[in-house]
């Protein structure tokens, strides 16, 4: 019997970014069956990103060739291009799938919906509702998916309602971590190694430095935590507690720097860096990038980001740090 070819429309699963995370973790387990062809059409990356080679399905890179102008003339012209717009019917053609496979934001794959080829595939596309109301637009665009998903239960419920029940939400498929390694243990053990005081309050989140994501939001709401502690009388607890943000300084989004004096909190948010030379991982206070590495002391410590981060193993220590987590 033929093998049923599934495409998946994502960012590099190998990048360390939600979206690639959640592929990271599902390919495998596809592969694993042995029951189908896989492929990605990943974004962010190009033909000579040194991680093709390390899957054992086929890559088409998304990105253009960084030695041909007219590539990067092609792809700038659509925004949806970086999602993989300008690329997607080549690569239809090229492999021929079964099924496509995307679980991104519906600004993000409008264009798989309204693709000439479209009625050559069947389609699962699980989307990111996590809002109310959802755009009229977007309701409409997903009754042409063939099996639609959803992150959570919420989602679901909210699809169902506000659609008049004309979209069935074929399940909810939740990311999930990998329980070997992310598992809980003593706050204080996992303080102490990786250098942090065992008593102190720590206040975390784990998201890209993008303009979505509301990191000014949260220092606000922290400043305001600070001081119900002084007007409580509980200084002390003022004094001990910290935000922790495990997220580029220089990206896509804030500007760290600007937003830390705005809120005047440089003594009191901590940073994940890690050192491209000696590779050891450790928390700082806000110090910009390329800075001498607590360990080696050459100049090569940064902050992590989608083409560099640390790996789930210390992610998870990062986690277990944490007293709460906060994604704003």
């Amino acid at each position: 019997m033929q093998k049923k070819k599934i495409l998946i429309v994502n960012e590099f699963s190998q990048l360390a970014t939600g979206f690639a995370t959640y592929m990271r973790y599902l390919l495998p387990i596809l592969h694993k069956t042995d029951k189908y062809i896989l492929a990605e059409h990943a974004s962010y990356i190009n033909e000579y990103h040194p991680l093709i080679d390390s899957v054992p399905w086929k890559v088409y890179p998304n990105e253009p060739d960084p030695n041909d102008p007219k590539q990067i003339e092609l792809y700038k012209q659509d925004r949806s291009n970086q999602f993989g717009k300008w690329k997607l019917e080549q690569v239809l053609i090229d492999f021929r799938p079964h099924v496509v496979v995307s679980i991104r934001d519906p600004f993000f794959d409008d264009f798989i919906f309204h693709s000439p080829l479209r009625k050559y595939f069947k389609y699962i596309h699980m989307t990111t509702c996590d809002g109310q109301p959802q755009k009229q637009e977007w309701i409409d665009m997903f009754k042409g998916a063939d099996r639609l998903l959803t992150y959570s239960l919420w989602a679901k419920n909210l699809l169902d309602q506000e659609s008049g029940g004309q979209l069935r939400v074929h399940g909810v498929t939740s990311p999930c971590p990998d329980l070997e390694i992310f598992k809980p243990r003593s706050k204080k053990e996992a303080k102490i190694e990786y250098g942090l005081e065992e008593d102190c309050i720590i206040f975390g989140t784990v998201m890209r430095n993008q303009p979505r994501k509301l990191f000014p939001d949260l220092m606000k709401s922290f400043v305001r935590y600070l001081e119900l502690c002084k007007e409580t009388g509980k200084e002390e607890l003022a004094k001990k507690s910290y935000l922790y943000f495990h997220t580029s300084v220089n990206d896509v989004g804030w500007a760290m720097n600007e937003e830390l004096r705005r809120y005047k909190l440089s003594h009191k948010v901590l940073f994940t860096y890690m050192c491209d030379h000696c590779k050891s991982v450790y928390p700082s206070f806000n110090q910009g990038d390329g800075v001498g590495c607590r360990r080696c002391g050459r100049f090569t410590a940064r902050t992590p980001n989608t083409d560099g981060g640390v790996s789930r193993e210390i992610l998870a220590k990062i986690f277990q740090c944490f007293d709460l987590y906060i994604q704003y």
